[in-house]
């Protein structure tokens, strides 16, 4: 199988399975638009999260007391925060919808996702189900 380098602006249609959470229904199949991040695109969100944990760190050292147990942790805690941030390959913008597996009303986030499975809730029928890339 080869990549291909896709631009992270561009939506790309993929097939994704959609899984029912805590259900015996057999997963269905449905098209998903989602952006296919760049290396650099996945580095820049992993150096922004990294800023954002280690900010807070940062902060933390005003706090009496609670800075000796907040500042290392949220030290410690911001490689982990950049690692998960970056090994996000794709992103389901908030414009994004796809229909219920269960009650067929279509569902649309509410801010962008990262990674897989991405999750969506139902408003109709109050079903949570997964989006996972079709193998």
């Amino acid at each position: 199988m080869t990549q291909q380098l896709v631009t992270p602006s561009a939506n790309h249609p993929i097939q994704v399975t959609l899984a029912i959470l805590d259900s015996a229904r057999p997963p269905t199949v449905a098209d998903l638009a989602v952006v296919v991040l760049t290396k650099s695109a996945r580095l820049k969100r992993a150096l922004r999260h990294l800023a954002a944990v280690w900010g807070g760190a940062a902060l933390a050292i005003a706090v009496p007391l609670l800075h000796f147990i907040l500042v290392p942790l949220l030290f410690l805690a911001g490689p982990v925060v950049a690692v998960r941030a970056f090994r996000a390959r794709v992103r389901a913008d908030a414009k994004t919808s796809i229909g219920c597996p269960k009650c067929a009303a279509l569902v649309s986030l509410e801010s962008p996702r990262y990674g897989w499975p991405l999750r969506f809730d139902c408003r109709e029928c109050g079903v949570g189900f997964t989006a996972s890339p079709r193998s």
